[in-house]
């Protein structure tokens, strides 16, 4: 199962989110909701994304993805 690291606030989530819900894809991806911020990262957005930002797509089968535009034409 792929895990999408997820903060509500961040316009970039929404989106990969909104494609997950059109596409019928939700139960495809866990979400890991984090507190993170620009200057104090959290340790799984780190992990998943050596930039330190979100949206993150951790995948099972490969490197984690990030940038809201790459995950969605993954998903699409």
């Amino acid at each position: 199962m792929m895990k999408l690291t997820f903060a509500a606030a961040s316009p970039f989530v929404r989106k990969v989110c909104v494609l997950l819900r059109e596409t019928g894809q939700e139960d495809d991806v866990e979400t890991i909701n984090v507190a993170t911020t620009p200057l104090a990262t959290a340790a799984e957005v780190a992990a998943a994304n050596p930039l330190g930002k979100i949206p993150a797509l951790i995948r099972a089968d490969g490197p984690a993805l990030f940038d809201s535009r790459v995950i969605c034409r993954f998903l699409d």
